[in-house]
């Protein structure tokens, strides 16, 4: 919750998100700037009801996009308050806006409420805008990061989601920015594993220092219906008396599904071949048209042909049963103890970033995690909110690391 006495400045305060967040600082106890570009019924409207609430309101229209006005907002903004807390943009072009940049920096530099803080740099941390670097846009790390930057930016102001197209590029990227806070990594769990199956020239452990454990979601084994099995014990079986025959389908060698499956193969004993495609899509059709007799692959995009009966689900790939899959056993409990491979999202920041600095990250993203509207917007996503402190992270990192690092030594595996 934003503490009582705080300066939120809003742009787009009249309408959608922008009117919600605006109540929302109110009723808080907040201070509001209210930004829009036409003085409209809804800016009037939200603007009564925060004076209502009894917070002190002041209304500005000015075009956002334009240096000028920014400018004449934040100087008319802080003659009135004397200080600017939470700098809050709806617009995602705002969001990456060199203008708004620089207006965050001079708002901190301005308010006259910057303390000391653990960095000894003089400033209140946060000072100017995070950083978050993910992957390409349109991925489950892009979606997830938006969601938490928005949810965050209460109370660490202005946070920039800057997209890179691998994740090679996105870690080295992080470990080489300095380590104040500023620039964080947020990935899947493949970034520790990608250093095992090729050259990286970063290392998690030596470059990176946990932050939280953001989400997870379990990977489904999955067969073709025409497959004679329903659980695992019976696909154990039937690979035991009919070995190399059977074929198991992944969106790509050194992925997800491809180590899920080649952890099966050694903890059951059994030969299945493994088919790699370049992509899920082409390898759910080949599922589907029974070319294919089993994968295993996130329930996102299973879902929908389970439930239409085109595919028979056996079992899922995390140490507990999900709960978006309540009806199915874990592979653990259906006949091998110890399987587990979950898909996770990860944050991490560069390596001697100053833990004070770590456990404010920690703080404000796990408690927006947690609130109840979060978990449902990601649960109806088809993911889990965790929400880890860094030292659960941490351990969770090194079993991952211990655990796949031999399944990719024993099977040989290298990224193509």
């Amino acid at each position: 919750m934003l503490p009582k006495g705080k300066t939120a400045l809003v742009t787009g305060a009249g309408r959608n998100n922008g009117k919600a967040i605006a109540l929302a600082f109110a009723h808080a106890g907040a201070d509001l700037i209210l930004i829009a570009r036409e003085r409209d019924e809804d800016l009037q409207k939200v603007t009564r009801e925060c004076l209502s609430i009894g917070v002190r309101t002041l209304p500005v229209l000015a075009d956002v996009n334009s240096p000028h006005e920014v400018e004449r907002v934040v100087r008319l903004g802080l003659e009135r308050f004397e200080k600017i807390d939470i700098l809050t943009p709806m617009s995602e072009n705002i969001r990456a806006s060199t203008t708004w940049m620089g207006v965050f920096s001079m708002l901190c530099a301005c308010s006259s409420h910057a303390q000391d803080n653990a960095t000894g740099s003089g400033q209140a941390y946060p000072a100017k805008p995070v950083r978050f670097i993910t992957q390409a846009p349109g991925g489950g790390s892009d979606f997830a990061v938006r969601i938490i930057t928005q949810g965050i930016a209460g109370t660490l102001g202005l946070t920039i989601v800057e997209n890179r197209p691998s994740v090679i590029i996105a870690a080295e990227t992080v470990a080489k920015a300095p380590p104040d806070g500023y620039t964080l990594i947020y990935v899947g769990g493949g970034f520790w594993v990608t250093p095992m199956l090729q050259k990286t020239t970063y290392d998690v452990a030596r470059d990176f220092t946990p932050v939280t454990l953001a989400t997870s979601s379990s990977t489904i084994l999955v067969v073709h219906p025409s497959l004679p099995v329903k659980s695992v014990k019976d696909l154990i079986a039937l690979a035991k008396a009919q070995p190399g025959e059977l074929n198991y389908a992944s969106a790509g060698t050194g992925g997800s599904g491809h180590l899920s499956g080649e952890m099966l193969k050694a903890m059951a004993g059994i030969n299945i071949v493994h088919v790699p495609y370049k992509g899920g899509g082409a390898a759910l059709n080949d599922l589907l048209s029974g070319q294919i007799q089993l994968t295993l692959d996130g329930g996102s995009a299973l879902k929908p042909h389970i439930q239409a009966g085109k595919l028979r689900p056996l079992a899922v790939t995390s140490a507990r049963p999900s709960a978006l899959t309540p009806e199915l056993p874990t592979i653990a409990a259906s006949g091998l103890p110890g399987y587990e491979m979950a898909q996770l999202n990860v944050i991490f920041a560069p390596a001697k970033t100053p833990a004070p600095i770590i456990q404010r990250l920690n703080q404000d993203i796990v408690r927006f995690l947690k609130l109840p509207e979060t978990k449902e917007r990601f649960f109806n996503a088809g993911v889990e909110v965790a929400g880890s402190t860094p030292e659960e992270l941490g351990a969770v990192m090194k079993s991952d690391v211990a655990k796949i690092g031999k399944v990719i030594r024993d099977a040989g595996i290298r990224s193509e």
